[in-house]
């Protein structure tokens, strides 16, 4: 919320003439003519007049005290527009809204972007240190994983490049690591009931490709601005991507396990009927999106495998 001004301008010529006049049976007590027309009253209204005049002034900020300020905050090479006020004060208002240190969790995604056009996507990981095996716990340690030019793994200099951005940003007691996201691989099988004119090939095509775009880390989640850093990936939400699509019943499991991952003791997420439900991902990872591992199967409502 903004700061509440306070009002200097609170004293006008009749108090401040009141309290002159006041002031004379004190300091000046021979002084017993107050009539307008004595020449002292006419200099203590003069000196009211003079004072309530520097005193409106407190309240008003002049357009040179603006750009003496805009100086300060821009530094000795800044130079104003002189008929264009209020765009000087408006570029210099946005460069401090804008974040030059890497303090939260935003800030370093943010200037992770901005270190480098080929950085698609960043995320943050607090509390580890990436880049070791296994990862380092620790408070003091943070990660920032990217990703390179249109989704793809980052290069090394790339890597390089925003580590030397955020090193100099950072915090002096934060450890920095800047590493390559992790594209975690689920394979996942289905089968699709399809309806009675469907085309098998046609809609496994559709649905394969539903489920890459789903799964995108650039277009991808529930508000397609790319699948987010270490959410896990629900079965309920791909049977109701895959219904969707046009020639397809319903969905329903094969005879094999509906997701084939790595470690899967620990990965796995279950109901409390001990029916898998969804895969976990860590905070540095996304899922990967190859077509190859969505092992998908056509089949007709009495059971007929299609394709």
């Amino acid at each position: 919320m903004p700061i509440a001004l306070p009002n200097l301008d609170d004293r006008r010529f009749e108090d401040l003439v009141a309290e002159g006049r006041a002031l004379l049976p004190a300091l000046s007590p021979q002084w017993t003519d107050h009539n307008l027309s004595d020449p002292g009253i006419t200099l203590i209204e003069l000196f009211a007049y003079l004072a309530e005049i520097l005193i409106y002034r407190l309240n008003r900020v002049t357009d040179a005290n603006i750009r003496a300020w805009l100086q300060l905050l821009n530094g000795p090479g800044w130079v104003s527009h002189p008929d264009d006020l209020a765009s000087d004060v408006r570029s210099t208002m946005l460069a401090l809204r804008t974040p030059d240190r890497a303090v939260t969790a935003s800030d370093f995604v943010l200037l992770a972007l901005k270190a480098s056009r080929d950085v698609s996507r960043a995320g943050f990981v607090a509390g580890l240190d990436l880049g070791v095996s296994p990862p380092l716990a620790a408070a003091d340690r943070v990660s920032v994983v990217l990703l390179g030019p249109n989704g793809s793994a980052p290069s090394q200099a790339l890597i390089n490049q925003v580590n030397t951005s955020l090193q100099a940003r950072r915090l002096l007691t934060t450890r920095l690591r800047v590493t390559a996201v992790q594209r975690f691989r689920i394979s996942i099988r289905l089968r699709l009931i399809l309806d009675g004119d469907a085309v098998p090939a046609d809609v496994l095509t559709r649905a394969t490709a539903a489920l890459a775009r789903w799964l995108d880390p650039l277009s991808g989640g529930p508000d397609g601005l790319g699948w987010p850093f270490g959410r896990p990936v629900y079965l309920s939400e791909i049977h109701r991507l895959l219904d969707a699509l046009a020639g397809v019943d319903y969905v329903e499991p094969g005879a094999l396990p509906v997701f084939d991952v790595v470690d899967a003791a620990k990965r796995l997420i279950v109901n409390d009927l001990g029916q898998t439900i969804a895969v976990k991902l860590h905070p540095q990872e996304l899922p990967s999106n190859d077509a190859g591992q969505f092992l998908l199967t056509a089949v007709s409502a009495d059971g007929t495998v299609l394709a």
